[in-house]
């Protein structure tokens, strides 16, 4: 009987410790490594800055993408100093395309395609989502769900709003600095294609 005892003793302490260490983590204060939750409507402006709500560099994606993209690397001479070579990363799958710069110590995804639903976006917005939901992902936007034509959604001035383009399948959106362009495509009421231009000097 000592032995059944003895021997049962260790399952009994293990899950103690192991719960004490739990409570531990719990009370440290939050880390970097924590990813912050998306509020259920974002601004045109939060978007335009970090469309993927992570800092995009090839390493990262290379991690994040499946191995069916292609990855192929281009060296460029840099546009202020000619003698630095930069490289732009090209990530591909069948219509999926996406480019990365990179130079010294700077990464910035500066064109994308995207028609595969493996690349999620900021807020959950990814191909495939309906129409409706698209809207819903933004603050601004949610007014301008059946309008059609062009309109500007202002900012502090006149340089920090955006034009917004509405289509029957097609959302325009375009920052008046001219720094970046966003095509949102639709097919039967769900997003089937994603571009992204963004400016790179």
């Amino acid at each position: 009987m000592r032995c059944c005892i003895s021997l049962f003793l260790p399952f009994f302490v293990l899950p103690l410790a192991s719960f004490s260490g739990t409570k531990q983590l719990d009370d440290r204060p939050p880390t970097a490594s924590y990813t912050k939750r998306e509020p259920t409507k974002i601004r045109l402006s939060d978007f335009d800055e970090n469309p993927f709500n992570y800092d995009v560099s090839a390493d990262l994606l290379l991690s994040k993408l499946s191995k069916k993209f292609k990855i192929f690397k281009e060296a460029v001479k840099n546009t202020h100093n000619p003698q630095i070579k930069d490289t732009i990363f090209h990530f591909s799958y069948q219509t999926t395309k996406l480019k990365i710069y990179k130079s010294q110590g700077n990464e910035i995804l500066f064109f994308a395609q995207i028609t595969d639903n493996e690349i999620e976006m900021r807020n959950q917005i990814k191909i495939g989502m309906s129409r409706e939901a698209f809207f819903d992902k933004f603050v601004e936007l949610e007014k301008y769900r059946f309008f059609q034509g062009v309109t500007q959604i202002g900012g502090d001035d006149d340089m920090s709003g955006y034009q917004l383009i509405i289509q029957p399948n097609v959302v325009k959106l375009r920052n008046l600095l001219g720094t970046s362009d966003y095509i949102f495509v639709f097919a039967n009421n769900m997003l089937s294609q994603v571009s992204i231009n963004v400016y790179i000097d």
